[in-house]
């Protein structure tokens, strides 16, 4: 629809109606419209009926493009607190055993006794101080975007032919502006998991799996040969298996820290998988299991990639991460000194529910009506906390 600025016209109106201009040659074009005949144009092209050819064909349907997406939960996603900001994550570890003097009183014969050390050394121990190794760890960062939508109150209504079907279109943008968010969460949720893995790879200890390595000289090539092997697929299967059960035991061996104790019962673990490693398990290695349960990976998260697809979408890039972690600080130098973390053919990774947590989720729509331009502002915004701990047990899993 053209729309034609008159204020300037009407400004000039004004003087001549209260006397302060003289007349003049007022241009009615830009208020009246005469209306158009159409008998060919290049923008209607062949949308004429076909029974006159002047008369332009009418709009009978109208679909949206109105599909709601929902992000993937990893099952990561924890509780909100509406005051303060920072958590407190405290954990402790106890001194040593030592021995049980109320059966040990024999060695208790007073000044006669010629072990005198020994009676010292329970008397020290009955007096002294042994306070538990404490450690309080604080998380306070938040995250925050937003996107702003403009909606007008007039304008669209030429375009409809109701109200329900303009209310419908207007849906449609809250619609696209919502999945939009998703999929930011859904990307944040991901790089959260990304960053745990970075964190476990750099400090290249136990709590990194190389399956093609246990395998050795055997093992397939590449990991998409390893995908179609059943015999590779049935040692990943019980490799994290086995991985899972260990995780269940006291140990510090299963975080990168090893600072203290850990264990994760079966409940409180969190396995996430590349979806091309679970489709190759289901197909070339469930569908040829007579007892399937004994080999099937069970409670288990997919993800199609760990950061994108890359241009190629090959199974390469979206196994591969590469990311600078969060450990390495912020950039203080340019160029950038800090050292990225880059890992090709990533399988899963086995997380405890506290390795990994996101928190404090707090989507919020905000308005801010614009009366002379008449339209409204609509402020999608969303805030929320990524955490990673590594004193919690967490192993990744790679082909190499």
């Amino acid at each position: 629809m053209k729309v034609n600025q008159i204020a300037t016209m009407l400004n000039d109106i004004f003087g001549e109606v209260i006397g302060t201009d003289t007349l003049f040659a007022e241009d009615l074009n830009n208020i009246v419209y005469l209306g158009t005949v159409i008998n060919g144009s290049s923008v209607f092209g062949d949308a004429f009926d076909n029974y006159v050819g002047k008369i332009v064909d009418k709009v009978g349907r109208t679909i949206f493009v109105d599909r709601a997406y929902t992000a993937k939960d990893l099952g990561l996603w924890r509780d909100s607190w509406e005051y303060a900001s920072v958590l407190e994550k405290v954990r402790c570890e106890v001194p040593e055993f030592t021995q049980n003097c109320e059966w040990d009183l024999g060695n208790y014969n007073g000044p006669a006794n010629a072990d005198m050390s020994y009676m010292q050394d329970h008397l020290n121990e009955l007096f002294a101080f042994l306070p538990p190794t404490v450690q309080a760890k604080y998380y306070n960062l938040k995250t925050t975007f937003k996107t702003v939508i403009s909606i007008t109150r007039k304008q669209l209504r030429s375009a409809f032919e109701s109200a329900s079907n303009m209310g419908r279109f207007i849906a449609m943008i809250e619609n696209r502006i919502r999945t939009r968010m998703e999929i930011a969460k859904q990307e944040l949720e991901r790089r959260t998991v990304v960053n745990f893995m970075a964190e476990t790879i750099k400090a290249n200890g136990v709590t990194t799996i190389h399956v093609k390595t246990l395998l050795g000289a055997g093992a397939p090539a590449t990991l998409a040969a390893a995908l179609e092997d059943p015999d590779t697929l049935r040692f990943i299967a019980k490799t994290i298996t086995q991985y899972r059960e260990l995780m269940q035991e006291p140990s510090v061996l299963y975080n990168t820290n090893g600072a203290f104790m850990s264990f994760t019962p079966s409940e409180d673990s969190r396995l996430i998988m590349l979806s091309d490693v679970d489709t190759a398990l289901r197909f070339n290695l469930y569908g040829d299991t007579y007892h399937e349960e004994f080999v099937k990976l069970t409670n288990a998260k997919t993800v199609p990639f760990w950061q994108g697809t890359g241009t190629t979408n090959s199974l390469s890039d979206r196994a591969a991460i590469n990311v600078i972690p969060a450990s390495e600080g912020p950039q203080t130098a340019t160029p950038d000194t800090r050292t990225p973390v880059a890992a090709d053919d990533v399988i899963a990774v086995l997380l405890d529910r506290d390795a990994v947590m996101v928190c404090n989720e707090d989507p919020e729509v905000r308005s801010q009506y614009n009366a002379d331009g008449n339209f409204t502002n609509f402020l999608h915004c969303f805030d929320c906390s990524y955490f990673n701990d590594l004193d919690e047990n967490g192993l990744v899993f790679v082909y190499d």
